[in-house]
């Protein structure tokens, strides 16, 4: 009867429907992994400190004489995050401290050779604090700016507030990166390793005259499964050693196997029904 199409049509659609999405997660597996692998500077990332804590003198340079290995340099060269203000408005941003390999190589618009100190790559959208969003074209040769408390301590755990000082820093959009091509955070924006840290040591203010500097150091490798091998390589050797990225690929393809044998159920069932 009438009924018991609409049904059989509703229950088909539904069936069919989850078909499709099974279908999307198995074939958008290997494509995610694959993408993150070629192109998050993560996948290429070694954080790396001695089975000692202590760096003895050469052994970085040492280590970057190994074959494969890009760049060392410390953690605190790494990421420095803040708010900025544009022409438009705020941005919770996230500043990488790009060098060499690191840089995007799909540079839209813009500065193409190596940045300077305080020059800047942003996204092709950028999102401002209210949710809104911009091309980051349109802002090419605008000056962004943030602002930095740089704390003065009299002792390990304790700021004497009133010699605070406050800077203002500014940056130069010189390039827009393509974000759809790239696997970054919203709003991760592009240095140089060098602006990192005056920014770091602006943020820390006298901090390290109190405590010790961060050990941990960074490795930058030429592509992901040497980074892997070299982890191991490390470990093997005494070293402290994460790696940036990490797939656990039999987990992985487990669920694209699984996915894509329900997909092959559900078309196979919708057709008898």
């Amino acid at each position: 009867n009438k009924w018991t199409t609409v049904l059989t049509i509703l229950l088909l659609a539904v069936l069919l429907t989850g078909a499709f999405i099974c279908f999307s997660i198995s074939s958008s597996i290997p494509q995610s992994i694959e993408k993150q692998i070629t192109t998050s500077p993560n996948a290429r990332m070694l954080w790396i400190i001695p089975e000692r804590l202590t760096w003895e003198e050469h052994e970085l340079e040492q280590l970057m004489q190994r074959e494969h290995i890009e760049l060392a340099f410390s953690q605190d060269e790494l990421y420095w995050g803040n708010w900025i203000t544009t022409d438009t408005g705020q941005v919770s941003a996230d500043f990488f401290g790009a060098a060499g390999p690191m840089l995007p190589e799909e540079i839209l618009l813009g500065k193409k050779e190596e940045l300077q100190d305080y020059e800047i790559l942003i996204p092709s959208k950028l999102t401002f604090e209210d949710g809104s969003k911009q091309k980051g074209t349109d802002l090419i040769g605008q000056t962004f700016s943030a602002s930095i408390n740089s704390p003065t301590y009299i002792d390990a755990d304790t700021i004497d507030p009133s010699k605070t000082t406050q800077h203002k820093i500014e940056f130069t959009v010189v390039g827009v990166y393509d974000e759809t091509a790239r696997v970054y955070s919203e709003n991760q924006l592009f240095t140089t390793t060098e602006t990192i840290k005056q920014l770091q040591q602006l943020s820390r203010g006298n901090w390290y005259d109190y405590n010790a500097p961060n050990e941990t150091r960074i490795l930058f490798t030429d592509d992901y499964a040497r980074t892997l091998a070299l982890e191991s390589q490390l470990k093997a050797e005494g070293y402290i050693v994460d790696a940036g990225l990490f797939f656990d690929y039999a987990l992985l393809y487990s669920m694209q196997y699984l996915t894509a044998a329900l997909c092959l159920v559900v078309v196979v069932f919708s057709c008898v029904l």
